[in-house]
């Protein structure tokens, strides 16, 4: 009987031990944990110290403009390229009713009223002169720069 109660506390020990274990590797693990975030606050304070937002923000908007500008040369060449070619929109339309018509298509029953302007309200005489003026606009500042 005293050898069966010896070999129960040697179990019940031997369990107590493993559970002290498991517990000092979840500590050491908590550790490692704290060290590591503690290694990254301190890497985001110096990045934060690092970045600059004034900069940042002037080169932002320095790319914008750049940006713009490189939209707007994009225009220049596409209409330059354009006028070069004698490419007209009335032409394309042309030239696609003609294939339309070869397959048996009416492109105006397939499509509804479209007008000549495409889908949407008209434009209107003023805004046409507002976007010519801005478009010269815009021009001039390209010649000046």
């Amino acid at each position: 009987v005293r050898t069966r109660a010896s070999v129960t506390k040697m179990w019940q020990m031997g369990a107590q031990m493993q559970s002290v274990a498991m517990q000092m590797t979840t500590m050491q693990t908590r550790q490692q944990m704290a060290d590591a975030m503690g290694g990254m606050v301190g890497a985001m304070t110096a990045m934060n110290k690092e970045f600059n937002i004034p900069s940042m923000r002037e080169v932002i908007m320095a790319y914008e403009k750049e940006s713009g500008k490189m939209e707007m040369t994009q225009e220049l060449m596409d209409d330059t390229m354009e006028d070069a070619m004698g490419v007209d929109a009335a032409d394309e339309d042309e030239v696609i009713n003609s294939v339309m018509d070869e397959l048996g298509l009416e492109a105006a029953t397939k499509m509804g009223a479209v007008g000549a302007t495409g889908l949407g309200a008209p434009e209107t005489e003023a805004a046409t002169t507002h976007d010519t003026a801005d478009f010269e606009r815009r021009m001039e500042e390209l010649k000046k720069k």
